[in-house]
C-alpha cells in the first residue's frame, strides 16, 4: 500500500472520530473538519515534497499528525483553561511547519 493512501486513510479515520466523540454538534463538526483538512494537506503537499529526501517527508507528515492530535485533544477539552493551554500548544507544530 503506498504511503499516500495510508496517510489519507488514517486522516479519514481520524475525521470519523468526530462522529464518535459526541459532546456537541460543534465539537463533532470541528473534529470531522480537522480530519478532512489533514487529508487535503497530505494530498497537496505530495507534489511539493517530491524533491525532498525521505526523512524530511516523514518529518513533515509526523508534524502534521502531531498537530492533528493536539487539535483533537484541544477540541475535546471540557474546561476553558485546558482548551487555552492546548490551543497554545498547537502553535508549536504550526510554527515548525511555517518556518520549515
Amino acid at each position: 500500500m503506498p504511503i499516500i493512501i495510508l496517510n489519507v486513510t488514517i486522516a479519514f479515520i481520524i475525521s470519523l472520530l468526530g462522529i464518535f466523540i459526541y459532546r456537541s454538534h460543534l465539537i463533532s463538526s470541528l473534529l470531522c473538519l480537522e480530519g478532512i483538512i489533514l487529508s487535503i494537506f497530505v494530498l497537496t503537499s505530495q507534489n511539493h515534497l517530491s524533491n525532498e529526501p525521505l526523512a524530511r517527508k516523514k518529518l513533515y507528515i509526523l508534524i502534521l499528525i502531531s498537530l492533528q492530535v493536539f487539535l483533537i485533544i484541544t477540541f475535546s477539552a471540557i474546561e476553558l483553561i485546558i482548551f487555552y493551554v492546548l490551543f497554545e500548544a498547537t502553535l508549536i507544530p504550526t510554527l515548525i511547519i511555517i518556518t520549515r
